[in-house]
């Protein structure tokens, strides 16, 4: 997995056209800093929005701090950053550094409405003995 960090432009409770203005904005900025970027699409607390990853491999330390600024900018509570072991956390306005888990891609999942499920393998194997299959 590539180091990486996840900025988005949108707001919750902004209207969606707001959003979208600050979307495209927020990519003519990515543009111009020249850093190497796709869209992405998300969710933060529950809200979908759409958001840019950025490969942070070849990025120096001084565009970091723009970046960082960047996501101020767009008033964003935090920026999230991927280590290239999929260890992630929230970079917040204050300085402060949340731990949030691991990220992992997907193979397959389940979407209900707003929300995507999926199941993992554990790393050990369950004790299965009194799991009751339902038949369908």
């Amino acid at each position: 997995m590539k180091e990486k960090l996840i900025i988005s432009a949108e707001v919750d409770g902004r209207t969606p056209l707001h959003n979208a203005m600050q979307t495209l904005q927020l990519k003519d900025d990515l543009t111009r800093l020249g850093v190497t970027f796709k869209r992405a699409e998300g969710a933060y607390k529950g809200s979908k929005e759409y958001s840019y990853v950025i490969d942070t491999a070849n990025v120096e330390r001084s565009l970091i701090g723009q970046l960082r600024s960047l996501a101020w900018k767009y008033d964003q509570a935090c920026l999230l950053y991927v280590d290239s072991k999929g260890n992630a956390c929230w970079h917040t306005r204050n300085g402060k550094v949340v731990v949030l888990g691991r990220m992992i891609e997907l193979e397959n999942y389940t979407k209900i409405g707003n929300r995507v499920f999926t199941t993992i393998k554990p790393e050990a194997e369950l004790d299965t003995s009194n799991y009751t299959v339902r038949r369908l």
